[in-house]
């Protein structure tokens, strides 16, 4: 059940972060950077669910997948942002410290 949620949220991820973005922006926006540690504070989780003994390269996917995004987005009408890659990498780790958690709550 987690794999593919898992991998839902990286389809999800992918299609979300490459659009291009509405002329206007929501005001949800202006929440931006915990918007995007929280999806990737997710998408970490529920790959540390589903893929128990894989700690470390769930997180590094997860990290490197928000920097490949980040690099191809001006390609698709969006902008680059460190910030954001900031962002990504920290909701990535914070799911090192929630997954676990989460485990003790689903027995």
């Amino acid at each position: 059940m987690f794999k593919s949620a898992f991998w839902g949220m990286v389809a999800l991820t992918i299609i979300v972060s490459l659009r291009p973005m509405p002329e206007e922006i929501p005001t949800l926006l202006s929440y931006d950077k915990l918007i995007h540690m929280l999806g990737y504070l997710v998408l970490t989780a529920l790959g540390l669910l589903g893929y128990q003994q894989r700690n470390w390269a769930i997180v590094a996917f997860a990290i490197g997948l928000g920097i490949v995004i980040e690099l191809i987005q001006p390609y698709t009408g969006r902008t680059f942002s460190i910030a954001d890659m900031i962002a990504n990498a920290t909701g990535a780790l914070l799911g090192l410290y929630v997954a676990p958690n989460l485990r003790k709550l689903l027995r």
